[in-house]
């Protein structure tokens, strides 16, 4: 997580089954959706709050809404 409470994240949807992977400095969250913005980031939001522990409610989607990479605050 970055030092001002955000989180940047490599999105990869349609994926066979959903998980959040840490590698080498990298979070990809692989969702089942389609590339579908809204549904997508939704997905998105929902595996990092489990990953983390927070409720879906402390993440915000700040940039990146319908790329790859995409950045959360974390609240």
């Amino acid at each position: 997580m970055g030092h001002d409470g955000t989180v940047t994240v490599r999105v990869t949807p349609g994926a066979s089954h959903p998980r959040v992977q840490a590698s080498g400095g990298t979070i990809s969250v692989y969702v089942s959706e389609p590339p579908e913005d809204a549904t997508t980031n939704a997905a998105v939001a929902a595996a990092l709050a489990s990953a983390f522990g927070v409720p879906k409610a402390n993440l915000e989607l700040i940039r990146g809404g319908t790329a790859r990479e995409r950045v959360f605050r974390v609240k």
